[in-house]
């Protein structure tokens, strides 16, 4: 029975926290301009979301490669960063993210 009501509570922080993360972020882009950062913020337009909102450095990205529905970001150091978009909403969030970032090279791979 304990056990029944741990994971009933466990299950319970984590729907609240994603209905939070939900309505916090929901009239945002998924990729927005902040100071010096492009900042990544979970929103409806992805399908697999995180917590919270992901900031890289905008002088840091190179390229933004668009493979299916995957769009990733490389550093100039080599590092990437990958968000899921789901495909109704991917058209959107590619002109947003050039719109963001004008001076990085966009790559699409298999569309």
């Amino acid at each position: 029975m304990d056990s029944y009501l741990i994971f009933t509570v466990i299950l319970f922080i984590y729907v609240a926290l994603r209905g939070y993360t939900h309505f916090k972020h929901k009239d945002k882009n998924v990729f927005e301009a902040e100071d010096h950062f492009i900042v990544v913020y979970p929103t409806k337009h992805m399908s697999f979301r995180f917590l919270r909102p992901l900031k890289i450095e905008i002088i840091s990205i190179k390229t933004i490669q668009v493979a299916g529905t995957c769009i990733s970001l490389f550093t100039k150091s080599g590092n990437a960063t990958d968000v899921w978009i789901r495909k109704k909403h991917l058209e959107l969030v590619i002109k947003n993210i050039q719109e963001t970032l004008p001076n990085a090279e966009l790559v699409e791979v298999d569309r």
